[in-house]
């Protein structure tokens, strides 16, 4: 048996506390600025949509009067459309990636890519210029399947 008291084993076990420091590597900060970048930007792409549709559900009167819609700036009306159907399952993919700890400068790159594409479906709609919506299209199908390509080719 010890002839200690409980308070000197206690004070002894107390100077023999290690302190750890965890300190990112290159990597883990590059991951976490980037990550934090694409975070930002799908926050402004919720309160962008949140306030598109608001905008909306008041000019119908919250749903009571559906004909009063085509009311709408037609740049917000097609930018509500755009950012409803045609960038979601590319933002999907890249949720994706970030959470899964791929999401790097090549990533990035491709999302700047689908968003000059949903910039390109936006002038479109609203134009009703069909050529710049064919090739919004490709743009976004094209920075979508790069991005596919690079989550599951990266190690």
């Amino acid at each position: 048996m010890s002839s200690e008291s409980p308070e000197s084993s206690s004070e002894h076990a107390a100077d023999r506390v290690i302190v750890f420091v965890h300190q990112l590597r290159e990597p883990e900060r590059k991951f976490k600025a980037i990550a934090s970048m694409f975070i930002t930007y799908l926050m402004l792409y919720s309160v962008l949509h949140g306030f598109l549709r608001y905008k909306r559900e008041r000019l119908t009167d919250f749903g009571q009067k559906p004909a009063e819609v085509h009311k709408m700036h037609p740049v917000m009306a097609s930018l509500l459309k755009v950012l409803e159907f045609d960038l979601v399952p590319s933002l999907f993919l890249f949720a994706i990636a970030c959470s899964v700890g791929s999401f790097y400068f090549f990533m990035t790159c491709c999302l700047i890519v689908v968003t000059i594409g949903g910039m390109l479906l936006t002038i479109g709609y609203s134009r009703s210029n069909y050529e710049f919506v064919t090739v919004g299209r490709i743009v976004v199908v094209f920075g979508t399947c790069l991005a596919f390509l690079n989550l599951f080719g990266d190690d």
